[in-house]
């Protein structure tokens, strides 16, 4: 009896630990329910309510956000919900490409080629297949040579051996595979997806598994996993070095705007003695006008005596 007890509180000990967790989900239901009912199809418009509800209360006791209780409801997975299943690669050849600084020799550019052809139908990871090209093009080549560079140079010099340049190219290649899946993950977190997967593949290959629950605008967050962040760097200068040109350019621009005070003077001048002689040869034209008149008036009285 005393065993049956003990099972019978654990059953219902499971059964409300298993209520509690499932009304996480259930108040996330409702709260989704309402953007569909507010959106009538508008998939865009769902969105922007769930996004704008993210931080309110939708769990009465303990008070829990939306947001939070996304984090906490039952996860359904891809088979379940649906969703978004993507594999990304990030391009181990051309990070090695830009580590020589993209050297110009022409057995690395030929063992990059091959090596290029050889992954698409070989499990080796890509720099093991680049270095059995270079070797074979010409064995007494020295990665080195090719890897020595300003950037490498403290850990790469003249005369390291094969073994400790490929060392460092798949250190090089780990660091910026999981740089890219930090970045990949920052950007999804932003997006707000709930409970999602991201993997790295294992080896040197460069392939990133995500897999993206409950999305419904695939086009969006395809966009938003492809973007590329473009860093560029233009060249400057300091001040003392430009100082010259621009008081060349100051006294420059005191002279045109001289000229063009000037030229506006003599313009205003011009127009104003344009207007004097339009002013005179009009009072001169009242004159002639006045006199005819008088004229033609004289005239008329000594014509009407003998009418």
């Amino acid at each position: 009896m005393q065993n049956k007890g003990v099972i019978t509180f654990l059953a219902i000990l499971l059964a409300v630990a298993s209520i509690y967790q499932l009304s996480f989900t259930y108040a996330t239901w409702r709260v989704k329910k309402q953007a569909r009912e507010y959106a009538k199809g508008d998939l865009n418009k769902e969105r922007n309510y769930l996004d704008s509800v993210a931080s309110e209360q939708a769990y009465p006791f303990p008070a829990y956000t939306f947001k939070e209780c996304q984090d906490r409801e039952l996860n359904l997975g891809l088979d379940l919900k649906g969703g978004m299943n993507v594999m990304l690669e990030v391009s181990v050849a051309d990070l090695i490409v830009n580590l020589s600084d993209g050297n110009r020799d022409t057995t690395f550019r030929k063992a990059i080629k091959i090596a290029k052809e050889r992954e698409a139908t070989s499990q080796s990871d890509f720099i093991t297949l680049f270095y059995e090209a270079f070797k074979k093009i010409d064995p007494n080549a020295q990665l080195s040579a090719i890897f020595g560079t300003y950037s490498l140079k403290d850990r790469i010099k003249h005369g390291t051996s094969d073994q400790d340049v490929l060392k460092v190219l798949r250190e090089e290649a780990k660091d910026a595979i999981d740089n890219t899946l930090n970045v990949l993950r920052s950007r999804i977190d932003k997006f707000g997806v709930v409970q999602p997967s991201i993997q790295k593949i294992e080896g040197n290959s460069g392939r990133i598994l995500i897999e993206l629950p409950g999305v419904k605008n695939p086009k969006r967050v395809r966009k938003l996993l492809q973007g590329t962040a473009n860093l560029q760097f233009w060249e400057t200068y300091y001040y003392p070095d430009i100082y010259s040109y621009f008081m060349k350019a100051n006294e420059r621009l005191k002279e045109i705007y001289a000229l063009n005070k000037e030229i506006s003077a003599d313009t205003l001048k011009n127009e104003k003695a344009k207007n004097d002689n339009l002013l005179l040869k009009t009072d001169t034209v009242k004159a002639d006008t006045t006199l005819q008149e008088s004229l033609l008036g004289d005239t008329t009285k000594d014509v009407n005596p003998l009418l």
